[in-house]
């Protein structure tokens, strides 16, 4: 009968979740600044059940990426279509009265690889906050880079440089949009990003589908994805089209986030950045 009952304890724990203070006490204490550059010489390996204790699976304010971690079956197989997923823990810093835990996350698909640190704030044991410290890809589409500080009172921010391939007959091979950002913390959680971006990158009109791909000072123009390219003469403010004397002014909102082109009768049309 005692026996019986010792193995009725026992199946009751095989599987449990841990409790998150449990969890949270096995991240190492790191000093901030924090940046992504900085070598992880402890990383935690946590397990399915401990990520779920964590969280961050159901926590509204999660980004995409990290809310879309599953368990990884083992494969060896370099030709599996499977996505595969890696978490560990790096760190845990004070913010005022707020722990915050830093993860580190691995999705590998056929077509590329993400890698992120994200930062969770929690206010004792309750899950407050969430945002990525450094978002960054290598894939067929190009790469992201980003360097990045979490500072002493919560501010993320990022320098993100993109590295495209342009595989369009007529632009150059690679274009490298950049943009800086910023998400303060509030005590509780991060604000929305604010952002600015260098003039490079790729702008449509969302309506007639032309395009302007800007690479710094040289300006290309496509009518839609079936015509060809055409490069324009820029002078730095306005384009033109081959030898035409027809100038068509260009102006970058203060984020670099459209560019509004007026032509010689004041007529406005906006072009929105994809890239």
């Amino acid at each position: 009968m005692r026996r019986a009952m010792v193995l009725v304890v026992l199946a009751g724990t095989v599987g449990a979740t841990p409790k998150r203070a449990e969890v949270m006490k096995k991240f190492p204490v790191v000093t901030l600044p924090f940046t992504g550059n900085e070598k992880v010489s402890n990383p935690v390996a946590l397990s399915p059940k401990e990520i779920e204790a964590l969280g961050f699976l159901t926590f509204a304010g999660t980004p995409k990426e990290l809310a879309e971690w599953r368990p990884t079956s083992a494969t060896n197989d370099p030709t599996s279509l499977e996505t595969t997923h890696q978490l560990v823990g790096i760190g845990q810093a004070k913010i005022g009265d707020v722990t915050v835990l830093l993860v580190h996350h691995v999705t590998s698909f056929p077509a590329g690889t993400n890698f992120t640190v994200t930062a969770l704030a929690y206010d004792k044991e309750t899950l407050t906050g969430a945002a990525e410290v450094n978002p960054q890809f290598v894939a067929e589409i190009g790469e992201q880079r980003c360097g990045c500080t979490l500072a002493v009172d919560g501010t993320i921010t990022r320098n993100v440089k993109l590295a495209m391939p342009m595989m369009i007959a007529g632009l150059p091979e690679t274009m490298t949009p950049e943009r800086s950002e910023e998400q303060r913390f509030d005590g509780q959680t991060w604000g929305p990003t604010s952002s600015r971006a260098t003039n490079t990158g790729i702008f449509r009109d969302p309506k007639s589908k032309e395009e302007l791909f800007v690479f710094a000072n040289e300006i290309y123009y496509r009518g839609n994805e079936q015509k060809p390219v055409q490069r324009l003469a820029y002078d730095g403010k306005a384009v033109r089209f081959g030898t035409s004397k027809t100038a068509y002014v260009l102006q970058w909102d203060d984020a670099k986030r459209t560019i509004t082109c007026t032509d010689p009768k004041g007529k406005a049309q906006t072009f929105v950045r994809e890239w």
